[in-house]
């Protein structure tokens, strides 16, 4: 069975957008320590911020057709 992508992981928080907007900073802190944050909008995930290091391996990996 495929995890809920509302229930975070060990690397994850999963935080709804009112939250993210109005602690922007905090959630900023948690993407650079490592952590994966998704925001969420009516019980949807509607996007996901992450470390510039995340970004780049995700990158990485698109690239190499994965």
């Amino acid at each position: 069975m495929k995890p809920s992508p509302l229930v975070p992981g060990p690397h994850e928080v999963v935080v709804t957008a009112t939250e993210f907007a109005k602690n922007f900073g905090y959630y900023r802190d948690r993407a650079l320590a490592g952590k994966l944050v998704k925001v969420t909008s009516h019980g949807r995930v509607i996007g996901a911020f992450l470390s510039p290091e995340r970004l780049e391996e995700y990158e990485r990996t698109r690239r190499a057709g994965r």
